[in-house]
């Protein structure tokens, strides 16, 4: 039974996430098995035991060039897991535009709209896009308009995260920049990835405001994330953040 440590570097670093933690096996009762993504080695921090074995080995890829990142063997007694920890001080955030809705029912008011057809189907698609990118949100929040919530469930889908675990945040509806900036400030520290569903202007308009950069409109179901060296959310600021990707359902066509 082994550790396996994931270590995958991209065009910039990312914030570590932990998964499978403590997967025991009758066989090996003593042993633990877990899978962690981090930015560095040094976001892992233990004090390895004696009867620990590490092995390190650069990852290749088809045509035997080295990947950009490493993969890192471990075995280590799960008494000693239960103390590990990733000291990671990143945080991820991601924007997302809601879906396109259905203009058909004109007696519906504004927040009450609800998806399109192909509203849907893109919500699916950026949702696999995320799934693809290896983000895996801590905590997904939503404007209280329909067409928002219906966007981030099936976003949840595609990422297994609980429909039931999404937060409503009523300041997100058609929200200003400072509104959503507070929403993002007031975030638990302990969540290190969020993926927040609102509107435009508001949503384009801190995107800007965030990386100091003009950028194009988001359109619908369009995500931008990024990443922020901060241990805490209320240091996230102009000037403060890394854009990791920008992607929307035309680009993917």
């Amino acid at each position: 039974m082994r550790i396996v440590l994931f270590w995958r570097t991209l065009k910039m670093p990312f914030p570590g996430v932990l998964s499978r933690l403590r997967e025991h096996t009758d066989t090996h009762p003593h042993l633990a098995c877990f899978q962690a993504t981090i930015a560095s080695p040094s976001h892992f921090v233990y004090c390895p035991p004696r009867n620990c074995s590490i092995k390190v080995r650069y990852d290749r890829d088809d045509h035997g060039e080295k990947h950009t990142g490493q993969t890192i063997f471990a075995s280590l007694p799960s008494t000693f897991l239960a103390g590990a920890r990733l000291a990671s001080k990143m945080k991820t955030l991601c924007l997302v535009r809601h879906a396109k809705s259905s203009w058909k029912r004109e007696l519906l008011t504004d927040i009450d709209r609800p998806l399109n057809n192909q509203g849907m189907r893109d919500a699916s698609l950026m949702g696999r896009v995320l799934r693809k990118k290896n983000i895996q949100p801590d905590l997904l929040l939503a404007s209280p308009a329909k067409r928002a919530f219906d966007t981030s469930v099936i976003i949840a889908q595609e990422l297994a995260y609980p429909a039931d675990k999404i937060r409503i945040v009523k300041r997100l509806y058609l929200a200003r920049i400072d509104e959503i900036l507070m929403v993002i400030q007031d975030l638990d520290d302990h969540c290190n990835t969020a993926v927040l569903v609102g509107h435009n202007p508001g949503l384009t308009r801190l995107a800007e405001l965030l990386v100091e950069d003009p950028i194009s409109e988001i359109p619908t179901t369009g995500i931008l994330c990024f990443d922020f060296a901060g241990a805490s959310w209320k240091h996230i600021a102009p000037g403060s953040v890394s854009l990791r990707f920008f992607e929307y359902p035309k680009r993917k066509e």
